[in-house]
């Protein structure tokens, strides 16, 4: 006797799991899980692991899609219809719940004396006690948090008062407009301009003139934005990774924009057509900022104060850079680049996350060597 099928419509997920105009958006481990459809619908359909996110896309952008949104049961508390919002409910890694659970623990060894046990829904320790300790226990080591454009890190990095750190590949020129929003949105939560509240990543070339700069790091510098920054668009801004509130405000992490500069510049001159990555293009967009030690300097003081950054990261090695090359550069900056820009900001601002050193009188003293011994 042929089974008849179920008279209710089911669609199983992992909690967490959302639907947009049709489009489930969640990371890979939904796939592992099945969609039941019944009656009208058709046989039950199994998707299993080796399925990837584009059967999910094309079952839900078609018409069979759209009906089972407005008429399936959703269960396991698992699927949300937002009619304007993409993405799961983790909408980004600082806010998911595992990440915040992971932060948790981090910071509870971090300040916590004694051997404790830490039982979370994620993660389970029976004995905690890490060693060594950090020097920095008041109360615990400053954090920063890197970012890449979104709302929502911003408004965790106040909340928790950490250092948002903008890790930009392409340069100050491109990332001005990101930096500009962070400090609107500082203002809107009622928090200081202290400049070293935010962190900026920038690549550097340092040598004894322009025109040697320009030599030098040519190759490393087209090297590695020629070459190793291949990056398809759907995979540089995934659904689901992208807030709606960072979408409203219009903000894009670089390397989605230089992506999708690539997948237009590629589509009207054809396939495998590179980008002008030139180190003329690259010096001029910003990318790198090269030059003589004076000429370093004065542009990372007009980057750092237009930016109102207090933390510049500097990359002094980059693509396949030597480590000759690497060496030279690192030590001319630290030679004669940094003391120029070295507490910009000192005379107004304090900086209450950078690691404070361990206090002389509690360091520990090598015992002098003997030299009868050691002959």
């Amino acid at each position: 006797m042929r089974r008849q099928p179920c008279q209710q419509r089911v669609i199983r997920f992992r909690p967490g799991a959302e639907i947009l105009d049709g489009v489930v958006q969640d990371d890979p481990v939904v796939m592992r899980r099945q969609i039941a459809l019944h009656q009208r619908l058709g046989p039950r359909v199994r998707i299993r692991r080796h399925v990837r996110r584009r059967a999910f896309e094309q079952l839900w952008q078609g018409p069979l899609g759209r009906r089972l949104i407005q008429r399936a049961d959703l269960v396991d508390q698992a699927v949300h219809i937002r009619r304007h919002q993409i993405g799961p409910l983790r909408l980004h890694p600082a806010h998911g719940v595992r990440d915040a659970e992971a932060h948790d623990l981090v910071v509870k060894a971090w300040t916590e004396k004694e051997t404790f046990a830490f039982n979370g829904r994620f993660n389970q320790q029976r004995y905690v006690n890490i060693w060594p300790r950090p020097v920095q226990n008041d109360p615990h080591p400053p954090v920063w948090i890197p970012g890449g454009g979104s709302v929502e890190t911003w408004q965790w990095c106040a909340a928790m008062d950490y250092v948002y750190c903008y890790l930009s590949y392409y340069g100050y020129k491109a990332g001005m407009a990101t930096m500009k929003g962070f400090w609107e949105e500082m203002d809107r939560l009622g928090k200081d301009r202290n400049p070293y509240r935010a962190g900026f990543l920038q690549f550097v070339g340092v040598a004894e003139s322009k025109e040697e700069a320009m030599k030098l790091y040519k190759e490393p510098a087209e090297y590695f934005y020629g070459r190793c920054l291949h990056v398809d668009p759907r995979y540089s801004s995934p659904p689901g990774y992208t807030t709606e509130e960072t979408m409203r405000r219009k903000y894009k992490s670089q390397v989605a924009a230089v992506a999708d500069k690539k997948a237009e510049s590629d589509k009207k001159s054809g396939l495998g057509t590179p980008v002008d990555m030139s180190i003329d293009f690259i010096e001029r967009e910003g990318y790198v900022i090269l030059g003589s030690p004076d000429e370093v300097a004065e542009k990372l003081r007009e980057v750092a104060v237009n930016m109102n950054v207090g933390h510049l990261m500097l990359l002094l090695q980059y693509g396949n850079m030597s480590k000759d090359l690497a060496n030279y550069n690192t030590k001319l900056f630290a030679e004669k680049v940094m003391p120029q820009i070295h507490g910009l900001f000192d005379d107004e601002w304090e900086d209450h996350w950078w690691p404070k050193p361990m206090p002389k009188e509690e360091r520990a003293v090598p015992a002098p060597i003997k030299r009868e011994a050691a002959e």
